[in-house]
C-alpha cells in the first residue's frame, strides 16, 4: 500500500504529456520533492525531541512551499512547476545557511541546483541565467558566513550536519543516473525512429517503383488496342474493331482495380485508429465478407463456418478486421479452379488471442513461392489466367501488423491453402 502511494506521488502529472523526456523530468521533480518531505519530517521529529519549537515552525513553513510543486504537476503546469521548484529550492537552502551557518553542510545542494538547471530546461539562455543566479546566491551566502554570525548556529545537531550532506549526495546520484538513463533512452528512441524512417523510405521507394511498373501494363494494353481499333476502323473492319474494344475495356477495368487497391493499401495507416476499437463478433465479420463477395464474385462459391463462431468476439477496429478477413477470402475464391470454390472457416481461442483458420479448395501455392506471397504485387500467374492485382494479401499482412495480429499459412499444390489469422481478444 505504501509503495503504491509513493509510486502515485512519483507519477503525478505524467498523464498530461506523451513525451518520454517530459515524463522523466516530471517524475524526477516529484522524487526530489518526496525526499525533501522525508527530510522535513525527520527535522520536525528531531526538533520536537529537543523542544526546539522555533526550528519546528521554520521547517513546517517549508512543507507547503515544497509541495505546491506536485500540485502544479498535477494540473499539468509542469514548466511553471520546474521554475517554481528551482527558486523555492534555492531560497530554502539559502535561508537554512543564513539561519544555521556553514556547519549545516548544504554546500553540495548548490550542485543539485546546477544539475536541475542543466537537465530541466531546454533553452541555453535559460540555463545560463539560472546557473548565474546560483553562483551569485552562493557567493553572497559565503560572504555572509565570513562577515556575520548565524542566528541559530548553536542549534545544529551532530546528526543534522551529516544528514544534509548525505541527502545531497543521494539526490545528486539520482539526478546523474536519471540524466544518463534518459540520455541512453533518447538515443535508443532516436535510433529506433531513424530505423523506422529508413524502412519507410525504402518501402515507399519500392512501392513507387513497383506501382508505376504495374500501372503501365494496363495503360500499354489500352494504348496498343486503341491503335488497332483506329487501324481497323480506317480499313472499315467494324466487327474486328469491336473485338479489340473488349480488350481495351479489360485493360481499363484492370487499371481501375489496381488504382483502387493501391489507394486502399497506401491509406491503411491513415485509417488505423485505436479510438475506434470496439467489441466485434466473428459472425458479423464473416457475414459482411460473404455479402460483399456475393456482389463482386463472378463465380459460384460457398463459405462454411461452424456455430461455434457465435461465441467468439474480439476487441479491435471493425473496418480493418473486415478488410483483413475479406482480402484472404477473396484470394481463396479468385485462385480456385474448382467448379464451386469452397472456403471453410473455423475459430478458436488460443491463449489471449483468437485463431481464425480460412481453408480453401483452390490451386494451392508451391513451397518455393510461399515466403513471397505477402509481398506487394506478387502474382504467381499471368493476368489472363486469374483476375487480380497481387495486392490483396499485402493489404492483409499490413493490417495484421497494425492490429498486432499475425498471419501464417499452410499450402500444397492442388491441395488448397489454409491461412491462420491470430487476433488479440
Amino acid at each position: 500500500m505504501l509503495l503504491k502511494f509513493i509510486n502515485t506521488i512519483f507519477n503525478t502529472g505524467t498523464q498530461h504529456t506523451e513525451s518520454v523526456e517530459e515524463k522523466t523530468k516530471i517524475k524526477l521533480i516529484n522524487q526530489i520533492v518526496f525526499i525533501a518531505n522525508c527530510v522535513i519530517i525527520f527535522n520536525i521529529i528531531q526538533n520536537t525531541i529537543f523542544t526546539d519549537w522555533s526550528s519546528v515552525l521554520i521547517v513546517l513553513m517549508f512543507f507547503p512551499l515544497i509541495n505546491i510543486t506536485i500540485l502544479l504537476n498535477y494540473f499539468g503546469k509542469y514548466i511553471i512547476a520546474r521554475v517554481y521548484f528551482f527558486f523555492v529550492f534555492l531560497s530554502i537552502v539559502t535561508l537554512l545557511n543564513i539561519l544555521y551557518g556553514i556547519d549545516i553542510q548544504t554546500q553540495p545542494v548548490y550542485i543539485i541546483a546546477t544539475l536541475l538547471a542543466l537537465f530541466m530546461f531546454k533553452e541555453f539562455k535559460t540555463k545560463v541565467i539560472l546557473i548565474s543566479i546560483i553562483i551569485i546566491v552562493y557567493t553572497l551566502t559565503h560572504y555572509y558566513f565570513q562577515n556575520y554570525e548565524s542566528i541559530y548556529a548553536d542549534r545544529v545537531y551532530a546528526n543534522t550536519k551529516h544528514l544534509y550532506f548525505i541527502i545531497s549526495i543521494l539526490v545528486t546520484s539520482i539526478l546523474t543516473l536519471r540524466i544518463l538513463k534518459d540520455k541512453n533512452k533518447l538515443i535508443e528512441i532516436s535510433n529506433k525512429l531513424y530505423s523506422e524512417v529508413k524502412d519507410k523510405k525504402q518501402e515507399l521507394e519500392r512501392f513507387n517503383h513497383i506501382s508505376s511498373h504495374h500501372l503501365k501494363t494496363p495503360v500499354r494494353t489500352i494504348k496498343s488496342f486503341t491503335d488497332l481499333v483506329k487501324l481497323e476502323l480506317e480499313k472499315g473492319k467494324v466487327d474486328s474493331a469491336i473485338k479489340h474494344i473488349k480488350f481495351i475495356e479489360l485493360g481499363a477495368n484492370q487499371l481501375n482495380y489496381l488504382i483502387n487497391d493501391i489507394m486502399e493499401f497506401s491509406n491503411l495507416e491513415k485509417i488505423y485508429d485505436p479510438s475506434q476499437y470496439e467489441e466485434i463478433k466473428i459472425k458479423d465479420i464473416l457475414d459482411f465478407c460473404e455479402k460483399k463477395m456475393q456482389k463482386v464474385a463472378h463465380r459460384k462459391f460457398l463459405i462454411n463456418y461452424k456455430n461455434e463462431k457465435d461465441k467468439h468476439s474480439i476487441f479491435s477496429q471493425k473496418s480493418l478486421v473486415e478488410l483483413l478477413i475479406y482480402s484472404i477470402i477473396e484470394n481463396a475464391i479468385t485462385y480456385n479452379d474448382a467448379e464451386i470454390a469452397i472456403v471453410d472457416i473455423k475459430s478458436k481461442i488460443k491463449k489471449k488471442k483468437i485463431a481464425i483458420s480460412i481453408k480453401d479448395n483452390g490451386i494451392g501455392i508451391e513451397e518455393k513461392y510461399q515466403k513471397q506471397i505477402f509481398d506487394l504485387f506478387t502474382r504467381l500467374h499471368k493476368d489472363f489466367e486469374y483476375q487480380g492485382t497481387g495486392i490483396g494479401l499485402s493489404i492483409a499482412k499490413k493490417i495484421s501488423l497494425l492490429l498486432d495480429a499475425s498471419i501464417n499459412m499452410e499450402s500444397e499444390t492442388d491441395q488448397g491453402t489454409t491461412f491462420i489469422v491470430e487476433l488479440p481478444l
